[in-house]
Order: C-alpha cells, then sequence, then structure tokens
C-alpha cells in the first residue's frame, strides 16, 4: 500500500521547502505528484510551492515485481498568504470607564490573543473589554489561522481614555455698577474646549471670556468644561 508523510503541512511562507518521505516498505519506484504541475520520482523528494494555495498530493508505488499501489491526498498542503491581523472597534475614545466592543476581521482564524494594554488579555474572537481607568492604551492581537499561519499587530495608542474635567473658575471684580465688565479665569483641568453661561442669555466659548453685565442683578455664571472626547463636567457659582 502506498504511504508517505511530510514534515509540515501547512505554512505561511510559499518558499517554505516540504521534505516528502514515502513511507512504503518494499518498494523500489515512486511516482510523485504535488498538485501545482510538478512531479518526482524520488523516494524522498523536497518540494517549494512558492505560491499560496490548497495542494493535492498524489504517490505511485511500484515493487520488484511490477504491483503498484496509489495514495491521493486532497488538500493535503496548505499554504496561506502572509498574516497581518485586522480588527475593528466600536469606539477609540471615551470617557472613562469605557466600554469597547473589538471585532476580528482576518478570515479564517482559529485561535486570538489580545492584549488590551492595561495587563488584561482575552482569547475570544470578538472580546468586549472595559477600561476603568483613563489612559492611553496599547492593542496587540496574535491571530492563528486555520492554515497554520500567524501574526501580530501592535497600535500604540489605540485607544484613548479621558479623564472627567474639573471646571474652575476665578472672577475679576465680582460686583460693581451697571453696566459692569467681568473678566472670568480659567481654572479648569484635563477640559479642552468650555462653555460659558452668564444668567443674562449671553454665553460663550472662549477659555477666559470678558463680559459685560448692562442691568442690575445677581447673576449665576455656570461653566461647561470638555475633554478632547467629549466628557463633560459643569459648575456654577455666583459672580455678580
Amino acid at each position: 500500500p502506498a504511504s508517505f508523510a511530510v514534515n509540515q503541512q501547512s505554512s505561511c511562507d510559499p518558499l517554505q521547502v516540504f521534505n516528502f518521505n514515502a513511507t512504503t516498505p518494499g518498494a523500489t519506484g515512486w511516482e510523485w505528484s504535488f498538485g501545482d504541475g510538478s512531479s518526482s520520482t524520488a523516494q524522498n523528494p523536497t518540494h517549494v510551492y512558492g505560491v499560496s494555495g490548497s495542494y493535492t498530493v498524489s504517490l505511485v508505488v511500484f515493487n520488484g515485481n511490477g504491483c503498484s499501489d496509489t495514495l491521493v491526498q486532497p488538500g493535503y498542503i496548505n499554504i496561506g498568504p502572509s498574516l497581518v491581523p485586522t480588527f475593528t472597534v466600536n469606539g477609540q475614545a471615551g470617557c472613562f470607564p469605557l466600554t469597547t466592543d473589538f471585532t476580528c476581521t482576518v478570515p479564517g482564524a482559529n485561535s486570538w490573543l489580545w492584549d488590551f494594554g492595561d495587563g488584561t488579555t482575552s482569547t475570544a474572537e470578538n472580546p468586549t473589554h472595559t477600561y476603568p481607568n483613563a489612559g492611553s492604551y496599547t492593542i496587540t492581537l496574535t491571530v492563528t489561522t486555520t492554515v497554520g499561519c500567524n501574526g501580530t499587530v501592535v497600535l500604540p495608542g489605540y485607544i484613548t481614555v479621558d479623564p472627567l474635567p474639573v471646571p474652575s473658575f476665578t472672577v475679576v471684580d465680582p460686583s460693581g455698577c451697571s453696566p459692569h465688565t467681568t473678566v472670568f479665569t480659567n481654572t479648569s483641568v484635563n477640559a479642552a474646549t468650555y462653555l460659558w453661561d452668564f444668567g443674562n442669555g449671553v454665553t460663550s466659548t472662549d477659555p477666559n471670556p470678558t463680559n459685560t453685565f448692562p442691568n442690575t442683578g445677581n447673576y449665576d455664571i455656570t461653566l461647561t468644561a470638555y475633554s478632547a472626547n467629549g466628557c463633560q463636567a459643569t459648575i456654577s457659582q455666583n459672580a455678580a
């Protein structure tokens, strides 16, 4: 009976050398077909396929009396393309705690290792992860496919989790006679943009605005501070 083995059946390298070994005892002749149009009559040939694909290997063996047998192994050799893992997320940035859904987009993958950059990992295909703390996180994904190809992608700072802004401000000359002009000094932290409401129907997005109050009154000033990714916090205080 015809029988054979090979040093490995799959690879991601099209230049991989496959070592075939005919294992039929007493055989004196061999006819190999490697499935890509090439053949050999050696007992233990080597072969390089050169391109990715799935290949059927067949072997005909002969003994000294002219008896023969054939073994055909469909899809016996598989060579996959070089692999650079890809994935998508439903959000790369936000406020803590930030929950993100990761979706691997590698076809034919059968194992996954995610490193979320905060000391936690997952072997799920499409994991969900929550970042409890603010920071910038590097995502690493290692994938293996059904043909044995594996690859890793590292995306530094791929996930950004903002801390909550802390709005605060001081008022120069909080009281006076109408019309009264007041300068506001912004002392907020973790903020990128601002919205001021001066309590008299006037608003401003200047970091350190100046506002004139034309009428007598007592006004509550509201400052809303926003982080770069939309986190917000608000403070109100009496200014005049």
